[in-house]
Parts: C-alpha cells; structure tokens; sequence
C-alpha cells in the first residue's frame, strides 16, 4: 500500500511553481471493476478526443466492495480495491505521456463511518 505523503510530492529538479489550468476534464469513476489499469487504457482515447485532463472519483482507500470511493476508511493509502502502487504509478506516468493532468476528487470530510474498517471512527466511538 503507498502513503499519500510519497505520491503527492512533485519530483521537480526546478523551484518555480507550474500552475496548470484544465481546459477540457472527463471524469472517471473508480471502483474494483475500473481501476488504475482500466483508467490507463483509456488515456490514448481521451487525448485523442482532446481531453486535457483526467478527474478521478477518489483513490483512497474506501469500504471494502465501495462503487463510488466517497466511504474513505483510510485518507493515508490508495485504494487497494484499484491496484497496486506499481498501478498507480504506471497511471500516472500515463497521464504524463498523453500531456494530461489529474484532478483528484478530495474532500477530508467523506469518511465511511463502519468502525470495522475505519480505525480514526473506532477509536472516537
């Protein structure tokens, strides 16, 4: 499992900030049936269609089984209901290829609420 804290630092050898401004999203819905590998397949298409950047329903790891990902049990690691880090890092280095960028569905406050697979819920309840 990856910790956020290593895939959300940039690897730039310059300091300046790059600001990206999307021009045309497709949103993808990620879940155990449409995951990293599968998002990746359809990278070639989307630029073709002149998609400048991917919007990903949330990779970080959901309730066992989620369709929709917004039941985050763990805002620390992916998803491993999407694949592996190696996945997710070959996604990436996919959406750099087609010279697309990554919107990331990201909202701290959507938390699955299961204390069985939530260890910050079971500890308050």
């Amino acid at each position: 499992m990856t910790s956020v804290e290593s895939i959300s630092q940039p690897q730039r050898e310059d300091t300046k900030k790059v600001r990206r401004v999307p021009g045309s999203t497709y949103r993808l819905q990620m879940h155990s049936h449409f995951g990293f590998s599968d998002a990746r397949s359809v990278l070639p298409y989307l630029a073709r269609l002149g998609i400048t950047d991917c919007y990903t329903s949330p990779i970080l790891k959901a309730s066992p089984g989620s369709t929709h990902g917004y039941d985050i049990t763990d805002h620390n690691i992916l998803n491993p209901d999407l694949g592996s880090e190696a996945d997710f890092q070959q996604f990436s280095r996919s959406l750099k290829e087609q010279k697309m960028g990554h919107l990331l569905d990201f909202v701290p406050n959507h938390m699955g609420i299961d204390p069985e697979h939530n260890p910050d819920r079971k500890s308050v309840v």
